[in-house]
């Protein structure tokens, strides 16, 4: 017969067991689990960074269907970089009622957070959008009866909810603010019939928002019509003269490169002061491309590398070695000043003008600073700072997504830049791009 004491003490000694080879499991994985001494582990879930004085601040507008290509890469971007909540503002305008549903729809399944703060032109009388229309006849009056009435209605429900999104973009209910100024406006712009709605939209939002800077991201086509229309879209641009800034590429040189140029730049300008050790507001990084005036442009380039992916033994951490990330960034670094790596053949830079090279990495950000100091002071030895005192680095964590059969992960390094003749250079520059014969364009 056991005695009754017995029970309590085996169960004890039962419990401490389990409690032992519980223990003993987790030091066993943790162990599998150890990063090598060189390795840097890669990001391969959400960002988790702290909040920003950014959020809410941030306002994209979207118009014709180019427009929502390149949105839809930054808002990626963005996603990829943990700062959704920057974005206070979605304002999609197209025409072409397919696109423009197929745009949102992408939005609603991916980030539903921000489709609550996205506004669009929600009829149209024109569903299969302006066929190619040019700029004239966009703007004839009897085609504008049409359209007008809707983009300006879409345009003041952006501006109610611009005014509605500082430090508030979860909240509810939402509390209309006056005279809140947005720190900037980003315009994804068509370059083909929608070009005058880019028009229409930014001098409504500089008639609205006078102190913040708008800035426009658009290319020459590969389209020939489009092509030879870009010079005198551009002029109408300059003389509205509500931009800052135009990023613009040449789809025929770059294709989407220049599209994740400019994502991969903006991403990592707004998630940078998160983690640098001396941070720069986003819009201070995008004024200072073009300090003086309006109407800059600006050039981009880019280089990509696949870093090996390795994952340690009890395959929950995945990681690269120390050298190729470092290596990878020295030779990045190296590379991006090469003139056949611009998205458009512009002569650069203008004088009195900064220029920023983004470094997207998917590392976790203590790993990130790891890899950063190693390099900083790998190029502080070669002088690199001092060949030109007017050239930032900026680093940036992204994140992407890893599985055990994931062999390689992209990162990207940016180089921003202003053109010398600005829109001036335009003309002779699409010239240069049409068919032989091809005349009216010096």
């Amino acid at each position: 017969m056991i005695e009754p004491w017995v029970y309590p003490i085996a169960g004890g000694v039962g419990a401490l067991s389990m409690f032992g080879i519980k223990k003993f499991q987790e030091r066993k994985e943790a162990k599998a689990n150890m990063l090598p001494t060189n390795g840097q582990e890669l990001c391969s879930d959400e960002l988790s960074l702290p909040s920003a004085q950014s959020e809410g601040r941030l306002t994209l507008v979207v118009v014709g269907t180019g427009g929502l290509g390149m949105a839809k890469r930054t808002i990626d971007e963005f996603g990829k970089s943990g700062r959704l909540a920057d974005i206070g503002c979605l304002i999609a305008i197209d025409f072409d009622e397919r696109e423009r549903n197929k745009f949102l729809t992408y939005i609603m399944q991916n980030y539903p957070m921000l489709i609550r703060r996205t506004v669009y032109n929600e009829e149209t009388s024109i569903p299969g959008g302006f066929q190619g229309r040019v700029w004239d006849e966009v703007m004839d009056k009897d085609l504008k009866l049409y359209w007008a009435p809707q983009v300006m209605d879409c345009l003041s429900k952006g501006a109610s909810l611009i005014r509605a999104t500082e430090n508030r973009v979860y909240s509810e209910p939402v509390v209309y603010q006056h005279n809140y100024e947005p720190a900037a406006i980003v315009i994804y712009a068509s370059p083909g019939s929608h070009a005058p709605i880019t028009d229409i939209c930014g001098q409504f939002l500089k008639s609205q928002f006078p102190l913040a800077n708008i800035y426009v991201v658009t290319f020459v086509s590969e389209n020939t019509f489009q092509k030879r229309q870009f010079p005198e879209v551009m002029r109408h641009y300059q003389e509205s003269n509500f931009a800052k800034i135009f990023f613009i590429g040449d789809m025929v040189k770059a294709g989407m490169f220049f599209d994740h140029s400019v994502a991969a730049f903006l991403s990592a300008i707004w998630v940078a002061p998160l983690i640098a050790d001396r941070p720069d507001s986003p819009w201070n990084i995008l004024s200072s491309l073009n300090p003086k005036g309006m109407n800059g442009v600006v050039v981009s380039r880019v280089w990509l590398r696949n870093l090996p992916v390795k994952m340690t033994a009890g395959r929950k951490r995945f990681f690269c070695f120390d050298e190729a990330a470092v290596n990878a960034c020295i030779d990045g670094l190296r590379e991006i000043e090469n003139e056949s790596l611009k998205t458009i053949d512009l002569a650069t830079p203008k004088d009195e003008t900064a220029r920023y090279v983004s470094i997207s990495l998917p590392l976790k950000p203590y790993f990130l600073i790891r890899v950063k100091d190693k390099v900083e002071e790998m190029e502080r030895s070669r002088n690199y700072f001092q060949e030109d005192p007017d050239r930032h680095l900026i680093w940036a964590p992204t994140m992407e997504y890893i599985s055990s059969s994931t062999e390689q992960v992209k990162m990207t390094v940016v180089k921003m830049e202003t053109a010398i003749q600005g829109i001036d250079g335009i003309p002779h520059q699409v010239a240069g791009m049409l068919p032989p014969g091809d005349a009216g364009m010096e």
